[in-house]
């Protein structure tokens, strides 16, 4: 299976936060200033990723919920199916057809056809 996936959010924002002590680590003002600033920057963009995750939620659930959406399910389905019909139906005739032709002479089917067609059968 692996493991779970991520998603951005998580990514970005981890759930524990690490806190640098910035006060130890003889740091020029400028220095600090500048840690401070982005420390703020990752913040507000993993309060605003999180707030955009929660609008792509209840849009994807509003979407899934609507008639359109069940209609396209439906006609996905069909779609399924009838490939699944087409495709067996393909099988079957190719196979009939390879049987009656078995006594033709020729390598391919549509080099028996032709022999057929021309009406050089043997």
């Amino acid at each position: 299976m692996g493991r779970p996936k991520k998603s951005e959010a998580e990514a970005i924002v981890p759930e524990t936060a690490i806190e640098l002590q910035v006060d130890k680590m003889r740091l020029s003002a400028a220095q600090a200033e500048a840690l401070k600033r982005s420390e703020e920057r990752i913040v507000a963009a993993a309060a605003m990723l999180q707030r955009i995750e929660r609008e792509m939620r209840a849009l994807k659930l509003k979407v899934s919920e609507s008639e359109e959406a069940r209609e396209l399910k439906k006609l996905k389905a069909k779609r399924k199916m009838l490939l699944s019909i087409h495709q067996d139906a393909t099988s079957a005739y190719n196979g009939a057809l390879e049987m009656a032709l078995a006594e033709v002479p020729g390598k391919t089917l549509s080099e028996k056809i032709r022999r057929l067609s021309d009406g050089r059968e043997k």
